[in-house]
Parts: structure tokens; C-alpha cells; sequence
């Protein structure tokens, strides 16, 4: 045996000898491969909290995940039981809301937005999705362009059209209503903002209104965003 394999053995052995001397409970957190007691205990408590909720941000937490891997009626229970819980709890009712925007029920969906947007009237992602569902809501008796774009510059003015999110979905329910030259002179303040990323599509988005061409929405990418526009 060379020297190298000897030091191999040497330290398998080492290891084995500590390994044997752990308590139990150490040996549990070895053997999952965590790098310590505290990472092991601080991942069983949030599993704990993830697997049996007990406080509204849990519910909320656990729909979450849920509702973003299809499992849409478990988070809905999840939402339900957070708002129970908690009647003020303005994200619960955004990420109900695109669950619902989800499953089709779009009148319950604009339902949870509105009341998000009553809850917290400074809530950026609420007011975009309040104002993308009334803009481009696939039932026709609920849209709404006249409160879609009122939505949307409610959403600017408390950014003082600064936040390129807005005022991008301004100009999108422009082009939605048919409004193009409106839509390209907002999107053209969104290319003039310093974007740390997204300017390459901002300047797509710009050239696609010239073209007199309708935006194409994507309130289901997550549940409680500002972003609704389909990248």
C-alpha cells in the first residue's frame, strides 16, 4: 500500500471513529448532510412550520408553493385559511387572486384584487394586477379599459412615474385599448429610464406599439409580482 493510499485509510478510519462517538442527534444532521447542528434544527423547524402552519404568514408561505406547482385548490385553502386568520392580510388576497386568475374564476380573481388594493392602496404588484385584469380579462363583461388605465396611473403616481413596472403596464393597456400613440409615448419614457435589466425588451415592447400591435399579458408567471407582462 503507498503512502497515499495509507493517508486515505488513515482518515476514513478517523472519520468512522468520531462519527461513532456523535450522539444521535448529531449523527442525524451528519448524515443528511448538513454542515452543522444549528442548520439541521433551523431546516426541521421551518419544515415544522411549512407541514403543520400554524400564523397566517405560514399559510401564506405553504399556498404559495402550492399555488405555484399546480396544486391550485390546496393553495386556495392555504389563502383562505391566512385571511381567516388574518382579514387584513393584503398579499393573501393578491396570491388567491392570480390562483383564482388561474383557475378561470375571473370575477373572483378582480373580486381579491380589489379588495388587496383596499386593504393596502399603496401596494404596487395589487394595483398592476388590478389593472392588468380589467384591461385584458378574457370575459369580456369584466373588462374595463376606462378603470385599467385609471388603475395603472394610480400604480405611477405613487412612484411618481418612476418605477418602470407602471409605467410600463400604462402603456400596455393604452396599446390594449387601442390607444397606440398614448402607449408609445409612455413606453418611450420607460426606455429613457436607467433599467438595470429588461431594456432590451422595453425597447421591443416600444417598436411593437409603433406597429400598432396589442401587449400580450402574463398575470400567472407568480402570485403576488408587478410584473404582468409576458417576457
Amino acid at each position: 500500500m503507498n503512502r497515499s493510499i495509507r493517508k486515505v485509510a488513515r482518515a476514513l478510519i478517523l472519520v468512522g471513529a468520531v462519527a461513532a462517538l456523535l450522539p444521535a442527534a448529531a449523527q442525524a444532521y451528519v448524515n443528511a448532510g448538513f454542515r452543522s447542528r444549528a442548520e439541521y434544527e433551523a431546516y426541521l423547524k421551518e419544515k415544522e412550520r411549512r407541514e403543520h402552519p400554524r400564523e397566517p404568514g405560514d399559510f401564506y408561505d405553504r399556498g404559495c408553493c402550492r399555488g405555484t406547482t399546480g396544486l391550485w385548490e390546496r393553495a386556495i385553502d392555504d389563502f383562505d385559511q391566512a385571511i381567516r386568520l388574518s382579514p387584513e392580510f393584503a398579499r393573501a388576497f393578491v396570491a388567491r387572486g392570480t390562483v383564482r386568475w388561474k383557475q378561470e374564476e375571473y370575477a373572483k380573481a378582480i373580486a381579491d384584487y380589489q379588495e388587496a388594493v383596499r386593504l393596502d392602496p399603496r401596494a404596487t404588484p395589487a394595483c398592476l394586477r388590478l389593472a392588468a385584469a380589467y384591461g385584458a380579462c378574457p370575459e369580456a363583461k369584466l373588462r374595463s379599459p376606462a378603470r385599467a388605465i385609471a388603475t395603472a396611473k394610480r400604480a405611477c403616481e405613487l412612484s411618481g412615474y418612476r418605477d418602470p413596472d407602471c409605467v410600463q403596464v400604462l402603456a400596455a393597456l393604452h396599446a390594449q385599448a387601442g390607444d397606440f400613440e398614448a402607449a408609445v409615448k409612455w413606453q418611450c419614457r420607460v426606455v429613457a429610464m436607467p433599467l438595470s435589466f429588461g431594456a432590451q425588451k422595453a425597447e421591443q415592447r416600444l417598436e411593437q406599439y409603433r406597429q400598432r400591435k396589442s401587449p400580450e399579458w402574463d398575470l400567472e408567471r407568480d402570485l403576488t409580482g408587478a410584473a404582468v407582462l409576458k417576457e
